[in-house]
């Protein structure tokens, strides 16, 4: 850099016994680093750690994201999630097409609101959340706003992790071909 180097303080940075890199100083502007720079720069680099712990953690979480709307979306039946208030976290493609709805009129609306022209589908996820417990292979006859009919056959799941319930989902097809 063609910087004449007259004093150095140098620090690790470690998160969890893993080192994630350094933090120098170089040619403190009134001669030498003193006790105070090195537990300031220690102080600094416990800060730099856990800020490239979340980074990491960030990164890992947006893949997670992006992997599972990838997987989500390439389902060729309908996915629909709900929050624990009812709201539509996610629906994918399929499910747009299979129902007619664009995808902004449904997420983040009450699913009543959301597939306000099939309020019997809807009313599926609302006895899931209140129930607590999904149900398999199950069909409903619905009817289109252009009055045709649509046959869906679905099935029907609460979305928990280890310590709490996050919403409900639906995963289904259209059996109209099948059943004419």
């Amino acid at each position: 850099t063609g910087v004449r180097t007259r004093s150095v303080l140098c620090v690790p940075v470690i998160r969890n016994a893993e080192l994630m890199g350094v933090v120098e100083l170089v040619n403190r502007v009134d001669g030498v680093f003193r006790e105070a720079d090195m537990e300031f720069l220690q102080h600094l680099s416990t800060q730099v750690a856990v800020a490239l712990e979340n980074c990491r953690l960030y990164r890992e979480t947006n893949d997670l994201l992006v992997y599972t709307n990838s997987v989500i979306n390439s389902l060729t039946g309908g996915f629909i999630s709900t929050d624990l208030q009812g709201n539509v976290t996610r629906c994918n493609d399929a499910a747009c097409r299979i129902l007619g709805v664009p995808h902004d009129e449904i997420i983040g609306k009450p699913i009543l609101k959301g597939l306000n022209s099939y309020p019997a589908f809807a009313a599926i996820l609302e006895v899931t959340l209140k129930r607590q417990s999904g149900v398999q292979r199950q069909e409903i006859e619905l009817h289109r706003p252009d009055g045709s009919t649509l046959f869906i056959g679905y099935s029907t799941f609460v979305v928990r992790s280890d310590t709490r319930t996050h919403g409900a989902g639906i995963l289904f097809q259209d059996l109209t071909h099948i059943r004419k």
